[in-house]
């Protein structure tokens, strides 16, 4: 147990809540807990609580009240969510909250919070982002990197940009200020996707009326499957391309009927939606074509299709992959425009934009590139979108991290930790067992040597470290301010210039950086082509900005201490007794982009 998760109360608490979701989900003991299943070491773990229960007055702090304020606060929250949007939306809401806080429990535990078990609203809106994302591809409004610090404005009202209203984002904002339990996160993001499910079917509705085809339903629904299909391709238009169905209209609905063809990955679209459809259809009591059906085709629709369209960025990462510099994660910026020049991609975003997207590595101006991760996850690659969410590349780093939060099930570890973990897990271009550089240890020993020898798992350094170990999957960090990521209209809008560079303008960049370029692969050293990392750049700037202040972090730690030793035998003994008896994008930018590539 210490070996693991060491003597901080703090670690252990969070390390107990980890092992009962991730044991009996597995089916698996971890090694160092075979031993323990046994009825002998049952008994010792018994007499180990009795123990603590003799000298601990917190017994409170077991996984059995943890599991009950959990609940607690997501009906508090519900409570709420009833008062001000109505008790369907609260009944739906209550049907999601446990898959919510299920997924959303390893990540929890990872994240620095208070002594009472709370995130600070910065934390809070960090784990909603990394669930929406997880769950369905979504990159909710208002979570997503805006260039800013996590630790902005709450998520509610205009922080996430929902039609709350006034009084249900004030009951939210007072939460987030005072911190958030797992209970209410969960509640929260299950409310969000309950508003989604109401707009899907607010859009449908609008399908129906724009294609002029009546709306029927129960057992003497009269739709036939040809017109069923066109309401459900219907609505998969209005998303891919971003239009508002309260301004959908029958003639906007030709427009995008026409415009939908352009959109290279069409065909193969539909081909997935008649697959949706064909396993929902079968599954469903009601008949086939009924709106009730439908609405269900459209709501697992929405589910999958973020993981599904994500081949497409795959693809792109593909494409990159195959132009990059010496296995550096990075594209030289001249070999990014021939590509385009050449027909071989659609890599045609200007300069001055890639670089408020943070796509743009110019820490040696001899060589200017492309950071292959940062431009997949950047917005100019989202495509669907709703009032609530694009739906944009899944950021692969989000896995490898998740594999080191459930490691370590705490928010920092000892560099020692880290290293076993990160030279075990392979990612998709990076080969495991390794063994990695002398460097890339240093660095993780200075990391920690800031922080009182641990290092913080959602702190700007070991993000950076991060990228060093998995260039082509984790983005690199700018510091908060240094970018302004935003979709291609958006900073069309904001800015007055062009996002997209027109032929000429590609090939004059192409004809500067040539020169450079050469240059660049000339100046290649030795020690660069085998150890890439040592090439890249690395910058000291700290950043912290999901943890609590101090402070609150402090206070009451020795004293908790019992409480959290006595709650991890109680949930030790939990599980291994289980163990023991079972045996765990922006539409518009990508228009403009079909529309230069076929012209």
């Amino acid at each position: 147990w210490l070996k693991t998760f060491g003597s901080d109360p703090y670690r252990s608490r969070t390390g107990v809540a980890f092992i009962i979701q991730s044991v009996p989900s597995v089916g698996v003991m971890p090694p160092f807990m075979s031993n323990l299943a046994r009825p002998a070491a049952i008994k010792a773990m018994g007499a180990i609580a009795v123990v603590f229960a003799n000298s601990a007055t917190a017994a409170s702090s077991g996984p059995e009240v943890f599991l009950a304020r959990s609940a607690s606060s997501s009906a508090d929250v519900f409570g709420d969510v009833e008062r001000v949007l109505g008790s369907d939306l609260r009944k739906r809401a209550e049907e999601r909250v446990g898959q919510f806080e299920n997924i959303m429990r390893p990540v929890f535990m990872s994240l620095p919070q208070t002594e009472d078990g709370r995130l600070s609203a910065a934390g809070a809106r960090y784990l909603l982002h990394r669930t929406f994302v997880a769950r369905n591809s979504w990159f909710v409004r208002g979570l997503e990197d805006d260039g800013r610090s996590w630790n902005t404005s709450a998520p509610a009202d205009g922080g996430l940009g929902l039609p709350f209203g006034a009084v249900p984002a004030k009951v939210f904002q007072e939460r987030f200020a005072r911190g958030m339990t797992l209970g209410e996160v969960a509640a929260l993001a299950a409310t969000v996707e309950g508003l989604v499910s109401e707009e899907q079917v607010d859009r449908l509705h609008a399908v129906y009326r724009a294609n002029g085809i009546p709306e029927s339903d129960g057992p003497a629904a009269r739709t036939s499957d040809e017109e069923a299909e066109r309401v459900i391709d219907g609505f998969m238009v209005t998303y891919v391309l971003a239009q508002e169905h309260e301004k959908l209209t029958p003639a906007v609905m030709s427009q995008l009927w026409r415009k939908i063809e352009k959109y290279p990955h069409w065909a193969a679209t539909q081909a997935w939606v008649r697959d949706v459809r064909r396993d929902v259809v079968n599954a469903a009591m009601g008949p086939r074509n009924a709106f009730s059906t439908t609405a269900l085709v459209v709501e697992e629709l929405m589910r999958r299709y973020g993981r599904w369209q994500n081949r497409e960025c795959d693809a792109i990462k593909k494409d990159l992959v195959h132009l990059e510099f010496e296995g550096t994660g990075r594209v030289l910026l001249h070999d990014f425009y021939r590509s385009a020049l050449r027909g071989q991609s659609l890599f045609t975003e200007d300069k001055a934009y890639l670089r408020d997207l943070g796509a743009l590595d110019e820490s040696d101006a001899s060589k200017p590139s492309v950071l292959i991760a940062n431009y997949v996850n950047a917005p100019a690659n989202c495509l669907a979108e709703t009032k609530f969410f694009s739906v944009c590349c899944i950021n692969e780093c989000d896995s490898l991290l998740g594999a080191v939060e459930r490691g370590v099930a705490a928010p920092d570890a000892l560099p020692g930790q880290i290293l076993e973990i990160a030279e075990g897990l392979p990612s998709p271009t990076v080969s495991a067992p390794r063994v990695l550089p002398a460097a890339m240890v240093e660095r993780l020993e200075a990391i920690a040597a800031q922080h009182n020898g641990r290092v913080p798992l959602h702190g700007r350094l070991f993000a950076q470290w991060m990228h060093h170990a998995y260039p082509r999957e984790c983005p690199f960090p700018h510091v908060s301010g240094t970018t302004m990521p935003m979709r291609g209209q958006e900073w069309h809008e904001r800015t007055g210039a062009q996002y997209l560079a027109n032929r000429s303008m590609l090939w004059r960049h192409v004809e500067q950086l040539a020169p450079a370029a050469a240059l660049a692969a000339m100046r290649t050293t030795e020690s660069e082509l085998r150890e890439p990392f040592s090439a890249l750049p690395w910058t000291h700037e700290e950043e912290l900005p999901l943890h609590p202040a101090a402070a609150a972090r402090s206070g009451l730690r020795e004293f908790g201490r019992c409480a959290a030793l006595f709650a991890a035998a109680l949930s030790l003994i939990a599980v291994l007794r289980h163990a023991a008896d079972a045996a765990i994008a922006n539409a518009g930018a990508k228009a403009k982009k079909w529309e230069a590539h076929s012209a």
